[in-house]
C-alpha cells in the first residue's frame, strides 16, 4: 500500500506552478496533464490527474514523479525520462504515446496511455505528460468498433433482403401477373375444371407471396408515397410511358395490363443507359423505373433524370422486386413520386397510373 507523499514544502520547498495562468486552463481539461522538471519533481499537477491518481493536486507539487510508478519500474521509468531530459530522444521513444503502468494513492495499478513532450534546454528542461486511462480507452474503442461493426452489419443486411426480394419476387410477378391476365381474358373460354386449375395457381402464388413478406420482414407499409391528385372519373388515361426493365416477362406483363387504355404508349428500356437516352429524346409523360438494373441502380438512374435540365419535370414511378423499407424510402426521397412492388397489385397500380398519366374527357378516347 503506497503512503501518502511529504508536504511539498518540506519536500521540495521552491516548487511552484510553472505559469498560474497555465495551470489554470489545464485544470479544466479532461485528461491528465503532469509536468515534471529535471530532477523528475512535479511541476503541475491538474485536477484530472488528481482523480485518476487519487491525490489532491496542490499536495503533489514537487512530489517525486515515482510515487505515481509501480516500485518494480520506477528504476527503468526514472533512467528513460532522464535520457529524454538530456536528450529528448530514449529507447521507447518517449515523444510517442505510451502504454504505461501508473500507481494510485491507495495503491492499485492501472493501465495508462502517456504521450509526453519536452521543452527548454539544460537546468531549465521540463516534460510534460498527457495521460489517459487505458480501461476508459479501450472501452470506447471497443464501442466505437463494435458500433462500426453493427453499421456493416445492417449495411449488408439491408443489401442482402433487398436481393432476396428482387430474386424471389421477379419471377413470382411473372406466375401470378400472367395467371390474372389469362384468367381476365379468357375466363369465359375455360371450362369449370380449367378455371378452378386457375384458381388453384393464383391461390398458390398469393401464399407463397406472403410467405416471402413474412420472411423478409417488409416494412414497405410504413413508407407513404407522396399524394397524386386524382383525375376526373370521366376521363381516360393517355400519354407515353417509358418503362425501364430488363426482364422480357416482366415488360410484357406491364405492356399488356397497360392496353386497357388504348391512348396509352409504352417504350421498354432494357437497361438504365438506354433508359437515360430514350427519356432524353423521346420525352415521355412518365417513366416506370425498375429498381434493379444490369448497369445502373433505379437510385442512379432517378438522380441523372432529376439533373438534367431536359428530363428533371419528368414523373418518375418505380415498380420494383426490392421492396424493402430502406429501398421504398431512398426512391421517394430521391424524387419518385410513387413506389410500386412486385408482385403488381393490378387494382392499385392501374389506380396510381390513372393518377400520374395525362388524361383527356371520355368522349375523346379513340
Amino acid at each position: 500500500m503506497a503512503t501518502d507523499p511529504p508536504s511539498p514544502q518540506a519536500a521540495y520547498p521552491e516548487a511552484e506552478p510553472i505559469d498560474r495562468l497555465v495551470a489554470g486552463i489545464l485544470d479544466n481539461v479532461l485528461d491528465a496533464v503532469i509536468t515534471i522538471d529535471v530532477q523528475q519533481r512535479i511541476r503541475l499537477f491538474n485536477r484530472a490527474a488528481g482523480s485518476m491518481f487519487g491525490y489532491e493536486p496542490a499536495s503533489m507539487l514537487g512530489q517525486p514523479l515515482a510515487c505515481l510508478i509501480p516500485t518494480e519500474a520506477r528504476a527503468l521509468h526514472a533512467q528513460m525520462v532522464g535520457q529524454f531530459a538530456a536528450t529528448g530522444a530514449s529507447a521507447r521513444a518517449m515523444g510517442a504515446t505510451q502504454m504505461l503502468t501508473g500507481l494510485r494513492s491507495d495503491g492499485t495499478e492501472f493501465a495508462i496511455q502517456a504521450s509526453i513532450s519536452r521543452a527548454g534546454e539544460g537546468a531549465g528542461v521540463l516534460m510534460t505528460a498527457v495521460i489517459r486511462d487505458a480501461a476508459e480507452q479501450r472501452a470506447l474503442e471497443r464501442a466505437r468498433e463494435a458500433y462500426v461493426a453493427a453499421e456493416a452489419a445492417h449495411r449488408a443486411k439491408t443489401d442482402f433482403m433487398s436481393r432476396m426480394s428482387h430474386e424471389l419476387r421477379t419471377p413470382l410477378n411473372a406466375v401470378l401477373g400472367m395467371t390474372r391476365l389469362v384468367q381476365a381474358s379468357a375466363l369465359e373460354r375455360l371450362s369449370e375444371q380449367e378455371r378452378e386449375q386457375l384458381r388453384l395457381v393464383l391461390t398458390a402464388g398469393e401464399r407463397l407471396r406472403a410467405l416471402i413478406d413474412d420472411m423478409l420482414a417488409l416494412g414497405v407499409h410504413s413508407v407513404q408515397s407522396p399524394a397524386v391528385s386524382s383525375p376526373p372519373s370521366n376521363t381516360h388515361p393517355t400519354g407515353h410511358v417509358l418503362y425501364i426493365e430488363d426482364d422480357p416477362v416482366n415488360a410484357l406483363l406491364v405492356t399488356e395490363l397497360l392496353r386497357c387504355w388504348p391512348a396509352v404508349r409504352v417504350t421498354v428500356a432494357e437497361d438504365g443507359a438506354s433508359g437515360l437516352s430514350l427519356a432524353h429524346t423521346e420525352q415521355p409523360d412518365l417513366v416506370l423505373l425498375d429498381m434493379h438494373l444490369p448497369d445502373l441502380h433505379g437510385l442512379q438512374v432517378l438522380k441523372r433524370l432529376r439533373e438534367q435540365p431536359s428530363t428533371r419535370h419528368i414523373r418518375v414511378a418505380a415498380l420494383s422486386a426490392s421492396a424493402t423499407g430502406d429501398q421504398v424510402a431512398a426512391a421517394l426521397a430521391a424524387g419518385a413520386a410513387r413506389y410500386w412492388t412486385k408482385p403488381i397489385d393490378f387494382g392499385p397500380f392501374l389506380a396510381g397510373m390513372r393518377q400520374l398519366l395525362p388524361s383527356s374527357p371520355a368522349a375523346e378516347r379513340p
